[in-house]
């Protein structure tokens, strides 16, 4: 865990959900809040309510107003929405395209891709940060996903902004408008202090895209059993300071 991702909890509404999440003691007036947010935090462990685990979970601010993970987002060209189940015809298809799943575990079945897009749901539904449907609003078209993974990289856990986009609408400059929106909503509205995209050395593609969005290099891992670049980017950084 990064050291300014402390053991420290608020009651959000998030997408309609209340939940308990981390976040940044730098935001925090510890002299008004802090005791209390550690008695919560004591209070929902004793319960079973809230895991050890689950202290370590997705950085978001404290704010005296809700804080929607999931809001729709617009770009020029795209529209950013919650993923929904009417969206599984159109996914399946895409993950069914190898080119799209290329630098992945290879193509999705139908039930694989139907997991998946429960597993992005369930995220939604507890509000937490999760992926987008990317539709390209001219056409009105699924064309792809991007948003949040939440990951643990050499035993810390991150935020990965994560991007696939159909074939026919690569070169175009999608996929880097799309994780530009991911990356200021990321840092705007949920005040995260880092994100991450995990990019395989050979996806000069997604390479391209990262290093567009700011990114730089920050090490070099193996991440489920693949040679993985950590590209990183910070809010300071996203900032100019």
């Amino acid at each position: 865990m990064r050291p300014e991702w402390r053991l420290a909890f608020m009651t959000g509404v998030c997408g309609g959900y209340t939940t308990f999440s981390s976040f940044s003691l730098q935001t925090l007036n510890l002299a008004t809040d802090g005791d209390w947010l550690r008695a919560v935090a004591n209070v929902m462990l004793s319960r079973g309510a809230l895991s050890r685990r689950s202290l370590a979970r997705t950085s978001l601010r404290h704010s005296d107003q809700p804080v929607n993970c999931m809001t729709a987002l617009q770009t020029v060209r795209l529209n950013l929405r919650p993923f929904s189940e009417d969206d599984l015809d159109d996914l399946s298809a895409l993950m069914a395209n190898a080119d799209f799943m290329r630098f992945s575990l290879g193509v999705f079945s139908r039930k694989q891709t139907a997991g998946f897009l429960e597993k992005v749901r369930g995220r939604d539904r507890e509000g937490l940060p999760s992926q987008f449907a990317l539709i390209f609003r001219p056409a009105q078209k699924l064309i792809g996903y991007c948003g949040f993974f939440l990951q643990t990289v050499d035993d810390v856990e991150e935020l990965e902004i994560a991007y696939r986009l159909d074939p026919s609408s690569w070169g175009q400059g999608i996929a880097t408008e799309a994780a530009r929106a991911v990356r200021d909503h990321a840092f705007d509205d949920l005040q995260l202090s880092h994100v991450i995209s995990l990019i395989h050395p050979e996806n000069t593609a997604s390479r391209r895209v990262a290093e567009k969005n700011g990114m730089i290099p920050e090490k070099e891992t193996i991440f489920r059993g693949c040679p993985t670049i950590v590209f990183g980017i910070s809010r300071e950084q996203r900032n100019g300071a």
